[in-house]
């Protein structure tokens, strides 16, 4: 038996890189290592103008650009690079 919160040890995403058209929508799936762990994963979007996502990791392409999407778990981060052409 474990005392305390199991902390997360890794993340993985299904694509690192993503290259989508505007209005389009992709669903990131997440997993966390080990799979008992208490902390939350967290998704947040450098520039929700060009890409937004949700508490359920769906990524809606908005306009042409770039934008980076942090996956965060505890003090694990992963980054994913959304790429939207018009």
């Amino acid at each position: 038996m474990q005392k305390g919160a199991v902390k997360t040890k890794k993340i993985t995403v299904n694509k690192k890189k993503l290259r989508l058209k505007a209005g389009k929508v992709f669903r990131l799936e997440t997993e966390v290592t080990p799979i008992t762990s208490s902390q939350e994963i967290r998704y947040l979007s450098s520039d929700s103008k060009i890409a937004a996502v949700n508490k359920q990791g769906q990524i809606k392409a908005k306009k042409k650009g770039t934008a980076v999407i942090k996956v965060k778990s505890g003090k694990k981060t992963v980054k994913v690079t959304v790429t939207v052409r018009s």
